[in-house]
């Protein structure tokens, strides 16, 4: 019994030694390749898209695409052999963005064949930027947390030895000289404080990691207290970055959402100005452009995701004298705004998603003349914003299924108003979101209140 007692913490050491090293070596295998995956994306792949949009190779002739399919497979290497869950969330965006990235570079492929404007190659070459900036930040991320979680296992390591080492001493010390006589009294030492651990283990594993263990200076179990101590500590921490990190993250694939400008709107608008200036019409050709030059102007709004009521009214303006100039013999609309409404800002690009929605779902749909009416009106710490049209509507069941995703998910039809009800919940903390009512061969109203 005394050589398995002194035996025993000897080869527990050992064993969690050896597996503490494995990780800490499979950590810097992960720092050095997603380091040196890093400088291949970055040195190597963004000179080849400037070679090739500048005309001095092609994507054939440059081997770009054996690089990605390269540097996909190191990824995804580099994914599978991460242990922590947050940093294989990191290189499952990394590789999420990576064939985001593989899509532009087809874009821009087929840009190049069909010959298209060296400006809209220029255009598709910065997003190509954009995106190889995104990776780079998500690699040095991972490379970062890679480096915390060194530092951590290493405190653990270092913890587990003086551990060890007290406790082989200890043990030692007990078994030699106090043996049989002195069983009662370790069994009452070990099982008080190991009674106290337990509790406050339980309490950790319910999700309180407030509590804390106390015990005497003296007390053998003094450094297992404090490394829990310590550990419950962290994982508050690291629990309030994650928590923050996800917000940080959403509000980024939102940013990128809501800066996305759905193409077609630009292509059917400069149509109906060649139609225009093919017919003649120079006052719908001047109105054409001007409202295209200011909806754009505000969409962008040098990159500022909050602008004042009155731009956001203008805005949705703009789109709808476009879209009635394209469907004259459908489309009316009427905006109506109280008049003392404050200056104040409101987060870009809320109102366009919810009156597209009604044309393309609700005035199209009816083949006649319908009308879309926007209102902002006062209700007293809130300002109301209502977007209504007399389209088709929706029986019962279509608008309980409409509400259920624009909540839960989105379908093509629900996409707009998914996008708007997740930005607003994210950006102002709104529970219940947007709001929809609907009446089959009646019409659509869609509003929000915010307060501001």
């Amino acid at each position: 019994m005394m050589f398995v007692l002194l035996l025993t913490p000897v080869i527990i050491q050992n064993v969690t030694s050896f597996r503490q090293a494995q990780l800490y070596e499979e950590i810097l295998n992960n720092i050095i390749n997603a380091n040196q995956l890093n400088v291949d994306v970055v040195e190597n792949i963004e000179p080849i898209v400037w070679n090739i949009v500048a005309g001095k190779e092609s994507f054939q002739s440059s081997g770009i695409w054996h690089r990605m399919v390269n540097i996909r497979a190191r990824m995804q290497q580099i994914r599978n052999s991460t242990d922590s869950a947050d940093s294989r969330g990191i290189m499952e965006i990394s590789i999420r963005a990576l064939s985001i990235l593989d899509d532009y570079l087809r874009v821009l492929d087929y840009q190049i064949e069909q010959r298209y404007p060296v400006a809209e190659n220029e255009i598709m070459l910065e997003e190509i930027r954009v995106c190889i900036a995104g990776i780079d930040d998500l690699m040095r991320e991972f490379s970062s947390m890679q480096v915390k979680e060194a530092a951590v296992l290493n405190q653990e390591m270092n913890r587990q030895s003086t551990q060890s080492f007290v406790l082989n001493i200890l043990f030692t010390v007990v078994v030699l000289i106090v043996g049989v006589f002195a069983f009662l009294y370790i069994s009452r030492s070990l099982m008080n404080p190991i009674e106290k651990l337990l509790r406050i283990s339980n309490k950790i594993s319910e999700g309180d990691f407030s509590s804390r263990v106390e015990l005497s200076a003296s007390d053998e179990f003094n450094v297992l207290a404090a490394g829990m101590n310590t550990m419950s500590e962290k994982i508050e921490l690291l629990l309030e970055q994650s928590i923050e990190e996800q917000k940080q993250r959403q509000m980024m694939e939102n940013k990128i959402l809501q800066e996305q400008i759905k193409p077609h709107f630009l292509y059917n608008t400069l149509d109906a100005i060649i139609w225009a200036a093919e017919a003649d019409n120079t006052t719908d050709v001047v109105t054409l452009v001007a409202s295209l030059s200011t909806f754009f102007r505000i969409s962008l709004s040098h990159g500022i995701d909050f602008i004042p009521v009155n731009d956001e009214i203008e805005h949705i303006r703009n789109y709808l004298i476009i879209q009635q100039i394209r469907y004259r013999d459908v489309l009316t609309y009427e905006i109506n705004i109280d008049e003392d409404i404050p200056d104040k800002k409101i987060l870009k690009l809320l109102l366009q998603p919810l009156v597209e929605n009604a044309l393309y779902h609700g005035i199209k749909n009816t083949r006649e003349r319908g009308k879309i009416t926007v209102s902002v009106k006062n209700e007293g710490e809130k300002l109301r914003f209502t977007v209504a049209d007399s389209g088709i509507g929706m029986t019962r069941d279509t608008l309980d299924e409409l509400i259920y995703y624009t909540n839960h998910g989105y379908t093509e039809k629900g996409y707009g108003l998914y996008n708007v009800n997740r930005r607003l919940k994210l950006f102002y903390g709104l529970s219940e979101g947007i709001e929809i009512t609907s009446e089959y061969k009646k019409g659509t109203t869609v509003s929000f209140a915010l307060k501001l």
